[in-house]
Order: structure tokens, then C-alpha cells, then sequence
């Protein structure tokens, strides 16, 4: 009994999946070390520096889930590039704000301080395709 239920259950997402209409997805990447839910035209901030030039469209291939309203395809641990598609466009490349480092040993008159920027990247996802 149970069999049949799983079967007609994986006949109904199979069809989902082949019809054009699946509704709006999500997808779950690994992004500069943290997971991230996106949708399409979503903006993304990460906290590395990208190698792409700004402009350039990047595909994100660390998609460990996938879904919609009605079904959910998950990865173990990622799912396969032939399975879905996400693309992104890199949107502006910059520096963070000045953080102060401040050294300071008591004392001894010593007190050094220091302004670090780290590099980061906007993203803004273009699409999220299943069997592209």
C-alpha cells in the first residue's frame, strides 16, 4: 500500500515537473560558506570577492534544494547540474566599511590602531531553471 502511495506520488511531481507551468521556485545555494534561500531577482550580498567582472553572468552550481509551492527536490548533499539551474549576474564588486582594529598594551605607552575593508559581492539571481 504503501509502495503504490510513493509511486503515485513520484508520477505527480514527475508530470509537475514536465509541464511548463511549475509556479515561482526557490532554491537553497552554498554561497561563500552559508546557505542561502534565493528566488529569481533577488539581490545578494556576499562576503567574498568573486572572480567574475562585474556584469558577468556566473551559474552557481552548489544547489542543495529546489522547489516550489507544490514539490520540494532535495540533494544529498547537492543536486546534479543537469537537474536544475541557477543563474546569477554579478552587480557591483566593493570593499566594506572600515572596521578598527585597536592593539593596545597597558602601561607601556603603546596604543596602535588599524582600518581593515574586506572585499564583497552584490549578486542578483536571473533565473532558476529546472531541467535546463
Amino acid at each position: 500500500d504503501e509502495t503504490s502511495e510513493s509511486s503515485e506520488l513520484v508520477e505527480k511531481v514527475n508530470s509537475q515537473l514536465n509541464s511548463e507551468d511549475v509556479g515561482r521556485l526557490f532554491a537553497v545555494v552554498h554561497l561563500g560558506g552559508l546557505q542561502r534561500k534565493v528566488t529569481t531577482e533577488d539581490l545578494i550580498l556576499v562576503g567574498k570577492r568573486i572572480e567574475a567582472d562585474v556584469g558577468d553572468r556566473i551559474i552557481l552550481n552548489k544547489v542543495l534544494l529546489v522547489g516550489s509551492k507544490d514539490f520540494t527536490l532535495l540533494g544529498r548533499p547537492v543536486l546534479h547540474q543537469d537537474v536544475v539551474k541557477v543563474e546569477a549576474t554579478v552587480v557591483e564588486k566593493t570593499l566594506t566599511r572600515p572596521i578598527i582594529r585597536s592593539y593596545y598594551r597597558r602601561r607601556k605607552k603603546f596604543r596602535r590602531f588599524k582600518l581593515q575593508r574586506f572585499p564583497q559581492s552584490v549578486l542578483r539571481i536571473n533565473s532558476i531553471q529546472l531541467n535546463p
